[in-house]
């Protein structure tokens, strides 16, 4: 039997993200919020780098992200579904370094509610990365390739003490790879491409919000207005456009 849900993904004014889940079919199982930060922390603090390094560390990346995640149960057949939302920080697109790595701790707390692939998830939200920067292909493929890599390691922005300074992405490596497998756009699955523009503002003019998905069937998904002024505006009353699919698992 084929199971059909509809994810709204909405970003209303900056900082607020929701989901709208239009099956009544659905049960909440459970639910959770999850800081980005704190998870990153607890790596370093595991790491063999030294105090000073640490410290550097902590000071750098202490940029906050949330994840929103919430796992359904369909009434009539039992299965399971895990959907996320979540809104990475906003640095201008100068910290590519960063926003790969709340990307792939989105991903990785993903990957282990979804028991690492045995149940489908859909994450969405806004990831203020474009689909030309390191993070997209970060998520996609879980590693970096050689050209996100030296991307990121041009980014020399942990400065010691004694002004030698490091790539973020040198010292933390494990914090740039995630280990959920088969991700997919489910707009660029069902219509090739993904939005031209989710935002346009004085500081934004790109498409930077995106549903993933695996072990879940896109069937559709709704096509976004095209944006002929700043946002928010008397028609568009969040700064971001809702991005809308509906999957099949």
């Amino acid at each position: 039997m084929e199971l059909v849900f509809n994810v709204i993904m909405m970003t209303v004014a900056l900082l607020y993200t929701s989901l709208i889940l239009t099956n009544c079919l659905l049960e909440l199982m459970q639910c959770a919020t999850f800081s980005g930060v704190s998870l990153l922390l607890q790596d370093i603090d595991k790491s063999e780098h030294s105090e000073e390094t640490k410290q550097l560390l902590r000071q750098h990346v202490n940029k906050e992200a949330v994840l929103l995640t919430c796992k359904l149960r369909h009434k009539r057949t039992d299965k399971l579904v895990v959907i996320g939302n979540t809104h990475l920080t906003w640095t201008k697109f100068t910290a590519l370094d960063i926003s790969c790595m709340q990307m792939c701790y989105a991903f990785k707390e993903m990957d282990r509610l979804s028991e690492h692939g045995e149940i489908p998830m859909v994450l969405a939200g806004d990831f203020n990365t474009r689909n030309t920067d390191p993070g997209y292909q970060l998520a996609l493929e879980g590693y970096l390739n050689d050209a996100s890599l030296k991307t990121l390691q041009q980014l020399r922005t942990v400065t010691y003490a004694d002004g030698t300074e490091r790539a973020l992405v040198d010292l933390l490596w494990c914090a740039f790879q995630h280990p959920a497998r088969n991700i997919a756009s489910s707009y660029f699955t069902i219509m090739g491409k993904e939005p031209a523009k989710t935002s346009i503002n004085f500081v934004m003019n790109s498409a930077v919000d995106y549903m993933w998905s695996n072990n879940v069937q896109p069937v559709s998904v709704t096509q976004t207005n095209s944006i002929c002024h700043e946002m928010p505006n008397i028609i568009f009353p969040s700064d971001h456009l809702s991005l809308q699919a509906t999957y099949a698992f």
